[in-house]
Protein backbone atom coordinates (compact mmCIF):
# COMPACT_ATOMS: atom_id res chain seq x y z
CA UNK A 1 0.00 0.00 0.00
CA UNK A 2 0.99 3.69 -0.54
CA UNK A 3 1.41 6.30 2.06
CA UNK A 4 -2.05 7.73 0.67
CA UNK A 5 -4.12 4.59 0.66
CA UNK A 6 -5.68 3.31 3.78
CA UNK A 7 -5.91 -0.49 4.31
CA UNK A 8 -8.16 -3.00 6.01
CA UNK A 9 -5.92 -4.83 8.21
CA UNK A 10 -6.52 -8.28 10.19
CA UNK A 11 -4.59 -7.97 13.90
CA UNK A 12 -4.29 -12.10 14.89
CA UNK A 13 -2.81 -12.26 18.34
CA UNK A 14 -3.58 -14.10 20.80
CA UNK A 15 -1.68 -11.46 23.48
CA UNK A 16 -4.14 -8.68 23.93
CA UNK A 17 -1.25 -6.22 24.74
CA UNK A 18 0.13 -7.35 21.11
CA UNK A 19 -3.10 -6.77 19.55
CA UNK A 20 -2.97 -3.41 21.42
CA UNK A 21 0.05 -2.33 20.18
CA UNK A 22 -0.38 -2.69 16.37
CA UNK A 23 -3.89 -1.57 16.41
CA UNK A 24 -3.39 1.58 18.00
CA UNK A 25 -0.27 2.01 15.84
CA UNK A 26 -2.06 1.04 12.44
CA UNK A 27 -5.18 3.11 13.30
CA UNK A 28 -3.09 6.15 14.14
CA UNK A 29 -2.03 6.06 10.67
CA UNK A 30 -5.53 5.95 9.23
CA UNK A 31 -6.12 2.64 8.58
CA UNK A 32 -9.39 0.04 9.35
CA UNK A 33 -8.08 -2.33 11.39
CA UNK A 34 -9.87 -5.55 13.19
CA UNK A 35 -8.33 -7.73 15.64
CA UNK A 36 -9.41 -11.23 16.99
CA UNK A 37 -7.20 -14.22 19.04
CA UNK A 38 -7.25 -17.11 16.72
CA UNK A 39 -7.06 -18.66 13.37
CA UNK A 40 -10.31 -20.00 13.35
CA UNK A 41 -11.84 -16.54 14.42
CA UNK A 42 -9.48 -14.99 11.52
CA UNK A 43 -11.00 -17.38 8.85
CA UNK A 44 -14.71 -16.47 9.73
CA UNK A 45 -13.73 -12.62 9.56
CA UNK A 46 -11.48 -13.42 6.51
CA UNK A 47 -14.78 -15.11 4.94
CA UNK A 48 -17.00 -12.08 5.57
CA UNK A 49 -14.87 -9.16 4.72
CA UNK A 50 -11.77 -8.40 2.23
CA UNK A 51 -8.51 -7.72 4.18
CA UNK A 52 -5.36 -5.78 2.18
CA UNK A 53 -3.48 -7.18 4.90
CA UNK A 54 -3.26 -9.92 7.80
CA UNK A 55 -0.19 -9.69 10.84
CA UNK A 56 -0.54 -12.80 12.03
CA UNK A 57 1.19 -14.93 14.79
CA UNK A 58 2.54 -18.18 14.54
CA UNK A 59 1.97 -19.70 17.82
CA UNK A 60 -2.30 -19.46 18.54
CA UNK A 61 -4.30 -21.65 20.38
CA UNK A 62 -5.41 -24.39 18.15
CA UNK A 63 -4.77 -23.88 14.74
CA UNK A 64 -1.46 -22.29 14.20
CA UNK A 65 -0.48 -18.95 12.24
CA UNK A 66 1.04 -21.41 9.77
CA UNK A 67 -2.05 -23.54 9.40
CA UNK A 68 -4.21 -20.07 9.03
CA UNK A 69 -1.72 -18.94 6.40
CA UNK A 70 -1.62 -22.30 4.54
CA UNK A 71 -5.46 -22.16 4.30
CA UNK A 72 -5.18 -18.89 2.53
CA UNK A 73 -2.52 -19.62 0.06
CA UNK A 74 -4.17 -19.43 -3.53
CA UNK A 75 -7.41 -17.93 -2.12
CA UNK A 76 -8.57 -14.92 -4.64
CA UNK A 77 -9.49 -12.38 -1.52
CA UNK A 78 -6.61 -13.88 0.71
CA UNK A 79 -4.93 -11.09 2.27
CA UNK A 80 -0.97 -10.42 1.95
CA UNK A 81 0.14 -12.86 5.15
CA UNK A 82 2.96 -11.22 7.46
CA UNK A 83 4.09 -13.80 10.27
CA UNK A 84 4.75 -12.35 13.71
CA UNK A 85 6.69 -15.07 16.30
CA UNK A 86 8.76 -14.18 19.25
CA UNK A 87 10.56 -17.51 18.42
CA UNK A 88 12.60 -16.43 15.54
CA UNK A 89 14.38 -18.93 14.04
CA UNK A 90 15.67 -19.45 10.48
CA UNK A 91 13.09 -22.47 10.17
CA UNK A 92 10.48 -20.50 11.02
CA UNK A 93 11.48 -18.01 8.80
CA UNK A 94 11.95 -20.38 5.86
CA UNK A 95 9.05 -22.06 6.58
CA UNK A 96 6.84 -18.81 6.68
CA UNK A 97 8.49 -17.93 3.26
CA UNK A 98 7.72 -21.35 1.63
CA UNK A 99 3.95 -21.13 3.07
CA UNK A 100 4.06 -17.74 1.09
CA UNK A 101 3.99 -14.87 3.95
CA UNK A 102 4.10 -11.69 2.38
CA UNK A 103 7.06 -11.30 5.22
CA UNK A 104 8.29 -12.48 8.41
CA UNK A 105 8.67 -10.10 11.59
CA UNK A 106 9.98 -10.66 15.11
CA UNK A 107 8.83 -9.83 18.66
CA UNK A 108 9.51 -7.30 19.72
CA UNK A 109 9.37 -5.59 16.95
CA UNK A 110 9.86 -2.01 15.63
CA UNK A 111 6.81 -0.30 14.93
CA UNK A 112 8.01 2.10 12.35
CA UNK A 113 8.96 -1.16 10.40
CA UNK A 114 6.07 -2.47 10.80
CA UNK A 115 4.27 0.37 10.05
CA UNK A 116 6.08 0.25 6.67
CA UNK A 117 4.75 -2.81 6.04
CA UNK A 118 0.91 -1.78 5.82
Amino acid sequence: MTDMEVGRILIVDDEVDVRCVITDALREDGHSVTECASAEEALELIERGRFDLAFVDITLPGMSGFDLLERQRGEADAPAIVIITGRATVGNAVEATRRGAYDYITKPFDLDALRGLA
